[in-house]
């Protein structure tokens, strides 16, 4: 069991340098890992590269912080999915 066991975190920008570090490392400690990506192709191989360093499965939510709709719709699609974070 994990330090992060039970524990939902959304980390924007986890197809690429930190965002998919950070998303490995809370996979490997439990945590269940939704990524906030912009582009879905980056997304995706970034998903399939998570859950093969870390074993474990990860979500995608699409998001553009650049764009309010974008944003207000990426929470409301995390709230009725997960809750809390």
């Amino acid at each position: 069991m994990g330090i992060m066991n039970g524990k939902t975190v959304v980390i924007t920008g986890a197809n690429a340098g930190i965002g998919k570090e950070a998303a490995v490392a809370l996979a490997n400690l439990g945590a269940n890992v939704v990524m906030a990506c912009r582009n879905p192709e980056r997304a995706s191989a970034a998903k399939a590269e998570i859950e093969k360093r870390s074993g474990r499965s990860v979500e995608g939510i699409s998001i553009d912080l650049a764009n309010f709709d974008s944003i207000k719709n990426a929470a409301d699609q995390i709230a009725e999915r997960y809750g809390r974070l």
